[in-house]
């Protein structure tokens, strides 16, 4: 202990308190110093990652060049086979010239729209004119057959007048109703192109069977029964035609008529319903005959009067409306 004290006593007081406060400043200098080493060292990182980056973005573009320049060096073909325009200096004018081109054509189907829409239009009325000058052609000779056949004298019914027919003769006046044929016969030729067909049952037809209404041709006429012949009428085969010749005219007429219904409602045509009773509500509501589905007088001179259904057998209906 006391030689403790002599040791202390031999250094002064003064310097073993600087070497306490000294060390921490010391100390707290060499970790001012470790860190700015650090960020420097950080800035620089950063700056040779910055470069780093740069680098890598100069060798990608570096790259593409070269990939740009080996494709177009290379030969480009198209499908055919044939190399394709690749001079960027002659694309440009070839570019124009195309698109001058596609205008020259975008401008000529213009009109070539147009002109088939005039001629659709000029077709369309022209169409309505023909339909309107037959359908009153038709209406003239109508109603002049009937006007000859309502001032035709009839004989009395109790003195039958026999009157043959007579040879015909180059040079002898035409009969009365020979012009009426004619004419009507000449507007049912020029009218032919006008008459809607009616249309066949595609469906196969069984077996032909005669039905019970059917007339059975065996049986003798009236004329050949206990010895009484029937007196003739007279000009009874001219009557004959010229009535089947109305009848034509009758049906041309309901023909052009559905003709111009279908063409107001193209929709509301009986095929396009699938339901056979909403088909049957249809024909019977536009007052059709229910064997042909055409307009018709009915009965006998129904052209499917003796088709049978392909379905039921019956001679009441046409197939469709089973």
């Amino acid at each position: 202990m006391i030689q403790t004290t002599l040791l202390l006593k031999n250094y002064p007081p003064c310097n073993i308190a600087n070497r306490s406060v000294q060390n921490p400043f010391k100390k707290m200098q060499s970790l001012q110093k470790l860190r700015r080493e650090l960020f420097e060292k950080t800035r620089k990182a950063k700056q040779l990652r910055q470069e780093l980056v740069e680098t890598r973005q100069e060798l990608d573009g570096v790259r593409q060049e070269l990939l740009k320049k080996h494709w177009m060096a290379a030969p480009q073909l198209n499908d055919e086979g044939k190399p394709l325009l690749m001079d960027p200096h002659l694309l440009d004018s070839v570019i124009a010239d195309q698109l001058m081109l596609l205008d020259d054509h975008r401008s000529t189907l213009n009109d070539l729209r147009c002109l088939i829409l005039a001629e659709s239009n000029q077709e369309s009325s022209t169409f309505q004119e023909q339909v309107k000058t037959a359908l009153v052609n038709m209406q003239s000779s109508l109603d002049a057959a009937l006007q000859a056949l309502a001032q035709r004298p009839q004989p009395p019914a109790d003195k039958p007048v026999h009157n043959p027919l007579p040879e015909p003769d180059d040079n002898a006046p035409a009969h009365e109703d020979i012009p009426v044929h004619q004419q009507e016969g000449e507007v049912i030729h020029d009218n032919l192109e006008f008459m809607e067909q009616i249309d066949e049952d595609l469906d196969p037809q069984p077996e032909y069977k005669e039905p019970e209404h059917q007339v059975n041709d065996n049986v003798e006429p009236m004329e050949h029964i206990d010895g009484v012949e029937a007196e003739p009428q007279p000009n009874a085969p001219i009557r004959q035609q010229i009535e089947q010749e109305l009848q034509q005219l009758r049906q041309a007429q309901n023909d052009f008529h559905l003709m111009i219904e279908e063409l107001r409602n193209p929709s509301a045509h009986q095929e396009d319903v699938r339901l056979a009773r909403k088909r049957r509500s249809i024909i019977e509501n536009r007052k059709r005959c229910l064997e042909c589905l055409e307009y018709c007088r009915g009965g006998k001179q129904c052209p499917k009067y003796y088709a049978r259904c392909y379905y039921c057998g019956s001679y009441e209906h046409h197939s469709a409306l089973c």
